[in-house]
């Protein structure tokens, strides 16, 4: 056996023993959607939107299953509308090519910081692709 394998003879090596009693694991609530409401065809109702470096992903709920991907080369344009008074805001994505193009209507309240996350990602994707 390695010599960082052993351990001193004072290291009790099983159940040892905590101040405030066994440490517990509750099973982790899920998270709110950002997007409670969703108008595509292809998702038919609530849906988690998740944004990474890799692109856009819609993702059912309860199984986290991704139902559609995109790259940030599909976003065609981003819009937001919204109002101020109930903090509800709409996010228009127009995902495709120049060819094809479909329009995803999200209902958020975190629609300021999702578009400005798509643009950041966006510009980013943009000059990595400008640099090769």
């Amino acid at each position: 056996m390695p010599s960082f394998w052993r351990f001193p003879p004072s290291v009790p090596l099983s159940n040892p023993p905590f101040p405030h009693g066994p440490i517990t694991a509750s099973p982790p609530s899920p998270p709110v959607p950002a997007a409670p409401a969703v108008w595509d065809p292809r998702l038919g109702g609530p849906a988690i939107l998740a944004i990474s470096k890799d692109g856009i992903r819609f993702l059912e709920p309860a199984t986290r299953r991704v139902v559609l991907q995109y790259g940030f080369n599909e976003v065609v344009s981003i819009r937001r509308m919204g109002s101020r008074g109930t903090g509800l805001h709409y996010i228009d994505l127009k995902l495709g090519n120049l060819m094809v193009q479909r329009v995803t209507r999200c209902e958020t309240r975190q629609g300021i910081e999702i578009t400005s996350i798509l643009s950041a990602y966006i510009a980013g994707n943009a000059a990595e692709i400008s640099r090769r």
